[in-house]
């Protein structure tokens, strides 16, 4: 029952470094220089945050970058070379995408270069974001403005 990013958004608050969440999926890093004294206070933490969370169980949250099916309007290298501008995000759907943008985690792209900018595609990327996913490779990480092929 509980979501990856609430319980990052916990175990951060609880002095926990956490590399990357995402609805589903919460990865933490481990060194060599981590002893047991700071795996037990890591388990601690985990445990405590995981008991707050519902028991119920909650749907899967299918990463958006599985989701969509990508429309091309020409090579990723063309689209990456050619020249582009900056538009604002409600007149970017049907133009091309000279950009690379993907939601980390998973970190795989929903959008590249060369690929239709669509309303489903616009539509996930703004949920992800204000669901507290990081937008990653982006030249606009806020998504208001999109780069596009001119």
């Amino acid at each position: 029952g509980g979501d990856g990013i609430e319980i990052e958004k916990d175990l951060i608050a609880l002095g926990v470094s956490v590399e990357m969440a995402d609805h589903d999926t919460i990865v933490l890093l481990a060194t060599i220089a981590d002893d047991d004294a700071r795996f037990a206070i890591l388990t601690q933490a985990i445990l405590n945050v995981l008991g707050k969370c519902s028991k119920i169980p909650r749907t899967s949250a299918t990463s958006l970058s599985w989701k969509i099916a990508p429309t091309i309007a020409m090579s990723m290298r063309d689209a990456y070379f050619a020249k582009s501008s900056m538009v604002d995000a409600n007149i970017a759907v049907g133009r091309t995408s000279a950009d690379l943008i993907a939601p980390y985690p998973p970190g795989v792209a929903v959008l590249a270069p060369g690929e239709v900018i669509t309303q489903e595609i616009m539509d996930g990327l703004t949920q992800a974001k204000s669901d507290g996913v990081r937008i990653a490779y982006a030249s606009d990480p806020t998504l208001k403005t999109y780069r596009v092929v001119n």
